[in-house]
């Protein structure tokens, strides 16, 4: 039969079947009705279920987001209830909701990115500071470990990197003169870069020194000035910064 409320239009915004949970449009719809039928007890009788499953649904989201946060389960899990449903169908309900901003849930963020980060599990740190980041982007604990995050792999990076030149001196045979040089003097430029105090580093810039300087004396004493310039520049990272000073003076 006849009903003041629409409640087709009702039933469709929150349909918990289809995840919908528009609670401010259901209100708006019987906020509508009220003032065309404000002493219909059919209205009135509505609001009330309305009103009673919004809080039952709210009880048990808040119920599930606490369990969920004493246990540091922060991320998305496929297939389950985890804390970015919870808070999306709690944005739904209510978008001023105060579970939105729960202040349990930066700091759990930090703690569990914590025990990841003391645990080595890089990728699991990152996504529960950038999860963190995307609810409290202001938070500096968060900030702060995100640049950690960032710090620490750029020293795992480094250390590969490192670990890849020195593959590349050991095949390599020490050099005796400027060509044997010239074919490592990237891996020696990239090790100088990472590692200056490098132990196996000195093995090659200590004999450099005295084989750019007698290649040096032989293009300048033959006019090749150009070639000279081009050995410097070539290889002035690897050299003695005072030595430099003193052959660029020759120009």
């Amino acid at each position: 039969g006849w009903s003041p409320v629409p409640s087709d239009r009702v039933d469709a915004a929150i349909d918990q079947t289809r995840r919908k949970y528009d609670y401010p449009t259901a209100q708006k719809l019987l906020d509508e009705a009220r003032q065309l039928y404000p002493d219909s007890a059919q209205v009135a009788r509505i609001e009330e279920t309305i009103t009673s499953r919004k809080s039952e649904v709210i009880n048990e989201l808040t119920s599930a987001f606490n369990d969920l946060v004493d246990r540091g389960e922060l991320l998305a899990i496929e297939g389950k209830q985890d804390i970015p449903t919870i808070l999306d169908i709690v944005g739904q309900i209510d978008p001023q909701h105060p579970l939105l901003s729960n202040p349990r849930l930066a700091p759990a963020y930090s703690r569990a990115a914590n025990i990841a980060l003391r645990n080595q599990q890089l990728d699991q740190a990152e996504a529960l500071v950038l999860a963190g980041l995307d609810r409290f982007s202001d938070n500096a604990n968060l900030i702060n470990m995100r640049d950690e995050i960032a710090m620490r792999r750029q020293e795992i990076a480094d250390a590969q990197a490192i670990e890849e030149v020195l593959e590349e001196l050991t095949v390599a045979r020490q050099p005796s003169g400027i060509a044997g040089y010239e074919k490592i003097r990237d891996s020696l430029i990239t090790l100088a870069k990472l590692s200056p105090d490098h132990p196996v580093l000195s093995n090659y810039t200590a004999p450099l020194q005295s084989v750019v300087r007698d290649t040096l004396e032989e293009d300048i004493a033959s006019l090749r000035w150009e070639a000279a310039e081009r050995l410097l520049n070539n290889y002035g990272e690897l050299l003695d910064s005072r030595y430099v000073r003193f052959s660029t003076g020759w120009f």
